[in-house]
C-alpha cells in the first residue's frame, strides 16, 4: 500500500464531471404503480439544495434535525441544504417525541423536519402530559417544517398552542423534481393554512387542463412544474420520460387549484 501511495499525485484530480452528469439513481411511485427509477443529475442536487436553504433562512449557524429514514428525496434534500451554507445537519436514529427533543436540546437543533403521525405524537404526548417542554433548552429551535403529505390546519393550531413563537413551513415536491421545494408556503404566510403554498425559489408552476392550456383562477387542474431540479429522466424508460417531461415541463399527475393571489391548493 505504501508503493503505491508514494507514486501517487498529490494534485486533485480532474474527474471531467459537468452539471448534467448523473450523481443518483431513486425510485418513486407516489401513492400508486409500480416503482419508477428515475435519473437525478449533479444540477439537479444543487438546485434543490440552493432552493431548501433559501426557504429555510438556513445558515452557517443552523442546525437541521433530520429524521430517517434516507433513501428518499425529501430527507436528502433537507440534509444538503444545511451543508450547501455551512451549517450542520444532525441525523437521528429513531423516532420518538422524547428522543426529538433530546436531540434538540443536546445538539441545538434550530430546524425540525416532521411528518404529520410524528408531530401528532409530540403534540400527544405534551397534552397527556408524558412529555414536558421544561425539562428541556428548546430555545434554539426556530422552525417547524412539515411535508411529504397535506397539512391538517386543526394541527397546526394545535401545534401554535404549544410553540406559539415557533416559525412553521410546508412545501410540495416529487421524486422527480429533486424532493420538496417545488411549492413553498413560506413562514410568513402562515394564515393561510389551508394552501399548499407558491412557487418555490427558482421554480414555476401552472394549472393546466388536458390540452396542456392553463385553466382559469380557481378551477382545477393539473400541477405542472419547471425549474433546474426537475429530473433527467426515468432510467431506461424513454417514453416515459416523454410522457412526464413536456418542454422542460413536469407533468405532476396531481390536481390541483391556484388562487387569485397565487396560492396553491392540492386537491387530489
Amino acid at each position: 500500500l505504501e508503493d503505491i501511495i508514494s507514486g501517487a499525485s498529490s494534485q486533485p484530480v480532474d474527474v471531467g464531471l459537468n452539471d448534467e452528469d448523473e450523481c443518483g439513481l431513486y425510485f418513486t411511485s407516489g401513492t400508486t404503480g409500480e416503482p419508477k427509477p428515475i435519473l437525478l443529475t449533479y444540477k439537479n442536487m444543487e438546485c434543490a439544495a440552493i432552493t431548501e436553504a433559501y426557504h429555510h433562512y438556513q445558515g452557517h449557524e443552523d442546525n437541521f434535525i433530520i429524521l430517517p429514514p434516507l433513501y428518499h428525496t425529501g430527507a436528502k434534500m433537507h440534509w444538503f441544504g444545511s451543508l450547501i451554507v455551512g451549517g450542520r445537519a444532525t441525523i437521528l436514529t429513531e423516532i420518538s417525541p422524547k428522543y426529538i427533543f433530546e436531540a434538540v436540546h443536546q445538539e441545538r437543533g434550530t430546524i425540525v423536519w416532521l411528518l404529520v403521525p410524528w408531530a401528532q405524537d409530540i403534540l400527544g404526548a405534551l397534552d397527556r402530559g408524558e412529555l414536558r417542554k421544561e425539562d428541556y433548552d428548546l430555545s434554539c429551535w426556530r422552525l417547524m417544517h412539515m411535508g411529504a403529505q397535506p397539512i391538517p390546519p386543526s394541527l397546526i393550531r394545535h401545534w401554535k398552542e404549544h410553540f406559539p413563537n415557533m416559525q412553521y413551513d410546508t412545501s410540495y415536491g416529487l421524486s422527480e423534481a429533486t424532493g420538496p421545494g417545488c411549492i413553498d408556503l413560506g413562514i410568513e404566510n402562515e394564515h393561510k393554512l389551508e394552501a399548499t403554498g407558491k412557487a418555490g425559489f427558482n421554480w414555476e408552476t401552472r394549472i393546466v387542463n388536458e390540452k396542456g392550456e392553463d385553466v382559469a383562477r380557481g378551477e382545477v387542474g393539473e400541477l405542472i412544474v419547471k425549474g433546474n431540479g426537475v429530473m433527467k429522466g426515468y432510467y431506461k424508460n424513454p417514453e416515459k420520460t416523454a410522457e412526464t417531461i413536456k418542454n422542460g415541463w413536469l407533468y405532476t399527475g396531481d390536481m390541483a387549484r391556484m388562487d387569485s393571489e397565487g396560492f396553491i391548493y392540492i386537491v387530489d
